[in-house]
């Protein structure tokens, strides 16, 4: 009996992790458009990950608005393709005369928009100028499950003592 608790020990020990979670912090300066219709490139950045980490959460944070005036033209905001944000006219991010926050948590279906080059894009749709205050993607990765080799040699090792041992007893 003793020797499956410890056999069962040991093989919990032999897939223990080193589960590291490391935090990746995007960020892009307050942006004031220039009036016209269209998309316009606020941020792109180049996301590459460690070996063997992967996202586990993503959020992306700004304003409508920013230091210079605190409202925005109507339009999409738009991270690595996918619709974070959106102003419309008479909303407060259109008529606010403080800034409107935003804040977009991305789903587990959605990371993978965010590898390799990530375009941050406001796309105005009528008149007046877009901005945003200083926007901050963070993503947090964890990495993949890593067995430690030297359990191994210790699970067998005690294994074999073990086994030493009962052989002694019974001779």
């Amino acid at each position: 009996m003793a020797l499956k608790a410890i056999s069962l020990a040991a093989a919990v020990a032999l897939v223990a992790t080193a589960a590291n979670a490391t935090t990746y912090t995007f960020t892009a300066d307050e942006f004031n458009g220039d009036g016209s219709d269209g998309p316009s490139l606020i941020a792109s950045w180049n996301i590459v990950l460690g070996a063997g980490e992967s996202i586990v959460s993503a959020i992306f944070e700004s304003t409508f608005g920013n230091s210079v005036i605190s409202n925005s033209a109507d339009g999409i905001v738009t991270v690595g393709g996918i619709t974070v944000a959106t102003c419309a006219a008479a909303e407060p991010c259109y008529t606010s005369l403080v800034p409107t926050p935003i804040s977009y948590s991305f789903d587990l279906l959605e990371f993978a928009s965010l590898l390799g080059p990530v375009d941050l894009i406001y796309t105005q749709d009528t008149c007046c100028v877009i901005r945003l205050g200083p926007s901050t993607l963070t993503i947090v990765t964890e990495a993949s499950v890593v067995p430690l080799p030297a359990a191994g040699f210790m699970l067998f090792g005690a294994l074999g003592g073990l086994a030493l041992l009962r052989r002694r007893k019974t001779a």
